[in-house]
C-alpha cells in the first residue's frame, strides 16, 4: 500500500469522524451531526500480517472560534532499521462551506528532529494552491473543503441505504498536492455497523451511533490491516521488519550453487503485476540486480538513498559492553575486531524463531533468536568495540528450500570509508553476494511486491572461475 495512498484513505475514513460540536452552529443539520460526538484523540494500529508495522494518532480540536484543526501523526517502520514519522495537519472553517483553509505534511526520519520532506497546500482567494519548497507550484483542480472530506460519511448517512448501494468520495493526498476518488460499495449494513468494499479490494468496517461513525479496522487485498486500539504506548513506536512475512520464499528459476563462493550474482527481477515499487531505485535499464560481496552495484544514473546510521543506543548497556570487551580482548586491529566478532556472536547466540521480536536484553538472557535479533546484537556489539554497524533488513538465498527470504545481517562502516557487510547468523566475515537489501522506503511499500516478484539467475561469477 502505497504511504501517500494509505494516509489519504485513513484519513477519510478515520479523522473527521471524531469530531465533536462547534462552538457556532454550522446551520447544516448534517455536518452538526457528523461532528456531535466529543474531540479527542484516536489511535489505530497497522499490522502486516500479525507483526506491527505502523501506528497512527488522530487528534481533533478546534483551534479558534472560526477553525477545526485535524493533526495525525503516522509512525511507519523503514527497510533501514529506522522509524520514519508523517505529522499532517488540516485547517478547515468551522462555518458554511466549510473551506480547507491550509494543509501541510512532513516527513520525518528519527531521531532527526527536522523533516526531511515538507509540502503545503494553501488558499489563496477561490484556490487551493500546492506549494513545492515553499514556491507556489500548482493549483488543485478542483475545491475541496470538509463537506467533500465528509464524502463517504455523508453518502451513508442515507436514510435508505441497503447492501449493495455504492458511494463515491474524493480524497486530498496533501504529500503530492492531489485530489482522487474512491469508489465503496456497501456489503453490510446494521444499526450499528458497516461494512464496506472499495474498487481495489479493500474492505472497512466502521461503528454506527447517533453521534456518527467511527472507523474500527480497514484491511487492504495485500495483507495489511488498520484496527481501532484504545492507545498508543511508547513500545508499541518500536516497529520492526517482519521476518516471516512470506514464508514461502521469492521462486528463483534454478538453485545458486556454492554461494559462499560467489563474488558475483546478476538476477532479472520480474513482477507478476508489472510494478516494481521501491525496487525500481535498485534495479538497472534491464530489470536486472547486480550483487557483489559489497552489495547491490546500481546504475550511474541511480544512486543508493539509504544512510548509514548506525545502532548506538543497545551500544550503551553495561551488558553489552562486557560481552564486547571479552570478545575483542587484545586486539587492536579493525579485521581482527570484526571477525572475532562475528564468530562471538554467532557461537553465543543459538539461532531459533521468534516471531515476536526480542530486545537485544533478551536476546542475551535467552541466548537464542533469529536472523533479525541476532543482527542486532551483533550491531550493538560492535559499535560498543568502536566498530559502526548497523542491521540490514533484505532477501537471501535459502539453499534448503532454493528460494529468496526475508532475512537480516549487518553492514560496519571500516575507517577506510568502505562498508563491509557480514552476516554473523551464517558466520559470514564478508556475506555473500545472495544477500539484496530492501530498497530504501517503508515496510509496508516494500512487503506486497514480494508477492508478485519472481528472479531468474542471468549470471554467477566466483572466486576461481566463471559460469
Amino acid at each position: 500500500m502505497n504511504v501517500n495512498a494509505l494516509i489519504a484513505s485513513a484519513l477519510l475514513a478515520v479523522v473527521l469522524l471524531s469530531l465533536s460540536g462547534c462552538g457556532n452552529s454550522s446551520q447544516d443539520p448534517l455536518i452538526d451531526q457528523l461532528i456531535s460526538s466529543k474531540f479527542g484523540t484516536r489511535h489505530y494500529e497497522m499490522d502486516f500480517r500479525g507483526t506491527r508495522v505502523g501506528v497512527l494518532q488522530t487528534s481533533v480540536a478546534q483551534s479558534s472560534y472560526y477553525t477545526i484543526q485535524v493533526d495525525n501523526r503516522f509512525w511507519f517502520a523503514s527497510t533501514q532499521d529506522t522509524q520514519l514519522e508523517v505529522r499532517q495537519s488540516l485547517n478547515f472553517s468551522a462555518e458554511p462551506p466549510f473551506e480547507l483553509i491550509e494543509a501541510t505534511h512532513e516527513r520525518y526520519a528519527a531521531p532527526n528532529t527536522d523533516p526531511y520532506e515538507t509540502h503545503r497546500i494553501a488558499r489563496s482567494g477561490d484556490s487551493l494552491v500546492v506549494y513545492r519548497l515553499n514556491q507556489p507550484d500548482s493549483k488543485l483542480a478542483s475545491d475541496f473543503g470538509l463537506r467533500e472530506y465528509l464524502g463517504l460519511e455523508i453518502g451513508i448517512s442515507k436514510e435508505d441505504l441497503r447492501a449493495g448501494d455504492s458511494v463515491s468520495a474524493t480524497s486530498l493526498d496533501v504529500g503530492r498536492g492531489q485530489l482522487g476518488s474512491q469508489k465503496w460499495v456497501v456489503e453490510d449494513y446494521t444499526s450499528d455497523s458497516i461494512q464496506l468494499r472499495s474498487a481495489d479490494g479493500s474492505r472497512s468496517t466502521l461503528s454506527r451511533s447517533s453521534e456518527g461513525f467511527e472507523l474500527i479496522s480497514s484491511t487492504d487485498r495485500s495483507g495489511f490491516t488498520l484496527q481501532r486500539i484504545d492507545t498508543a504506548s511508547e513500545s508499541m513506536l518500536e516497529l520492526h521488519v517482519p521476518i516471516y512475512a512470506i514464508p514461502s520464499g521469492i521462486v528463483v528459476d534454478r538453485p545458486i550453487e556454492r554461494q559462499a563462493e560467489l563474488k558475483l550474482l546478476e538476477l532479472q527481477v520480474a513482477f507478476s503485476n508489472q510494478n516494481a515499487g521501491p525496487w525500481e531505485q535498485l534495479l538497472t535499464d534491464s530489470d536486472n540486480l547486480v550483487l557483489t560481496r559489497e552489495g547491490v552495484l546500481l546504475n550511474r544514473s541511480k544512486s543508493k538513498t539509504s544512510q548509514f546510521t548506525p545502532r548506538n543506543r543497545d551500544a550503551q548497556l553495561e551488558q553489552v559492553k562486557q560481552l564486547a570487551s571479552s570478545a575483542t580482548s587484545g586486539l587492536r586491529k579493525e579485521e581482527d575486531k570484526l571477525s572475532a566478532l562475528v564468530s562471538f556472536t554467532h557461537e553465543y547466540v543459538q539461532y531459533a524463531e521468534t516471531p515476536d521480536p526480542r530486545s537485544v536484553v533478551a536476546t542475551l538472557e535467552n541466548r537464542q533468536g533469529d536472523c533479525s535479533e541476532i543482527a542486532n546484537l551483533f550491531s550493538a556489539l560492535a559499535n560498543a568495540s568502536g566498530l559502526a554497524a548497523r542491521t540490514v533488513y533484505g532477501l537471501a538465498y535459502d539453499a534448503q528450500s532454493s528460494t529468496f527470504r526475508i532475512h537480516a545481517w549487518n553492514e560496519v562502516l571500516l575507517n577506510s570509508g568502505r562498508a563491509r557487510l557480514v552476516d554473523a547468523t551464517w558466520n559470514q566475515l564478508v556475506a555473500d553476494p545472495t544477500h539484496i537489501e530492501f530498497p530504501n522506503g517503508y515496510v509496508h511499500d516494500v512487503l506486497p511486491t514480494l508477492e508478485n516478484m519472481r528472479l531468474i539467475v542471468v549470471r554467477t561469477e566466483y572466486a576461481l572461475k566463471e559460469s
